[in-house]
């Protein structure tokens, strides 16, 4: 792998010192392939910069050239005049700045060093007592960090001691509440709802059924209030044409009152059909009901004409026993209409 790497060290052109020096251990991963490339392209760009350097001196200091170069390319240079004049300016400025940041910061130092030799020259006699009220004022923060500290402890040790004995004596009680608590969300709370909501369904079907005839009410309110309307207006309009005199006048005034008549007329039948079918709609919630209680009606009835006609017809047969020989053509019939009977009730 060395090998390699030497080899490749060598192809981009390192001079042969740089390849000696890749058997020590610090220089054996400093150099690398692109650094020729890398010192090539800075030579060129180093060079170039002092050939520009070197003619804009001779522009600088030879007036011929300087004319010469101006009537050529004068755009050029008067961008590099004004370029020129702001970077002087800039350096300038940037020169001013450092020297003032030296002067102010000589002047602070001066400053600094005045005031710490006058302070040390005011608390020289002070030294030696504030010394020993530090040493005092250091054993004092220690003897009242460990009271504090014995203090806190005893706090803690004491409410936890606290705090036990009320969970303890208060244990009992939690686990009454909690088991009643269990009780009630899973045993009483269900049979509760189901009570209520016993009680409140007939409660529900009383004002569906109160809603509906309400609604069927007010539906046949508003069209008896249109109807009325209606006519009123009609009369209006009649008596209000028999003082017209014009033929077409009267027409088109006939025709807006047919138009006006059919308009509340529509009116009132979609009205009345709105209210027929919210009626049927409120009979079909509870069809159920309703036709148990009209298929048992019909079954009465039946069993009422059933009775009826058996009755008429042994009624019929004592009378004809007792005044006319038997018929038997009219046993047939009534057998038959008996049994069309008995199988239509079926």
């Amino acid at each position: 792998m060395s090998d390699v790497r030497l080899l490749t060290l060598l192809e981009s052109g390192l001079p042969s010192w740089v390849i000696f020096l890749q058997s020590y251990p610090v220089f054996c991963h400093f150099y690398h392939p692109w650094m020729f490339p890398l010192a090539r392209t800075l030579y060129m760009i180093i060079s170039i910069v002092t050939v520009l350097i070197g003619f804009y001196d001779l522009y600088k200091n030879v007036p011929v050239l300087e004319a010469t170069v101006a009537h050529l390319c004068g755009p050029l240079l008067d961008w590099i005049e004004t370029w020129e004049m702001v970077t002087r300016i800039k350096y300038l400025g940037t020169m001013l700045f450092l020297h003032n940041c030296q002067k102010a910061l000589k002047w602070l130092l001066m400053m600094s060093n005045t005031t710490r030799s006058f302070f040390s020259v005011i608390a020289q006699p002070f030294v030696g007592p504030l010394s020993e009220l530090f040493s005092l004022w250091n054993a004092f923060t220690e003897v009242v960090y460990s009271f504090c500290s014995i203090i806190s402890m005893m706090v803690g040790s004491t409410c936890s001691l606290v705090a036990d004995l009320v969970e303890i004596l208060l244990m009992p009680f939690w686990l009454l509440l909690s088991l009643v608590w269990t009780i009630g969300n899973s045993i009483l709370y269900p049979i509760f709802w189901m009570f209520s909501e016993m009680l409140y369904l007939p409660i529900r079907v009383v004002l569906a059924l109160a809603n509906t005839v309400a609604f069927i009410w007010t539906c046949l309110y508003g069209t008896i209030i249109e109807v009325w309307q209606c006519v009123s207006s009609i009369f209006k309009l009649a008596s209000a044409t028999k003082s017209a005199v014009s033929s077409t006048y009267e027409a088109s005034l006939w025709r807006s009152l047919w138009d006006d008549l059919f308009s509340h007329v529509f009116r009132a039948l979609r009205a009345i059909l709105n209210g027929f079918a919210a009626f049927f709609i409120a009979c079909n919630r509870h069809r159920l009901s309703i036709y148990n209680y009209i298929e048992a009606a019909i079954q009465k009835f039946f069993c009422w004409i059933l009775q009826r006609s058996n009755f008429l017809d042994q009624d019929h047969g004592h009378h004809s026993l007792n005044t006319q020989p038997r018929n038997p053509s009219g046993l047939r019939r009534r057998r038959r209409r008996r049994s069309h009977l008995i199988g239509k009730q079926e």
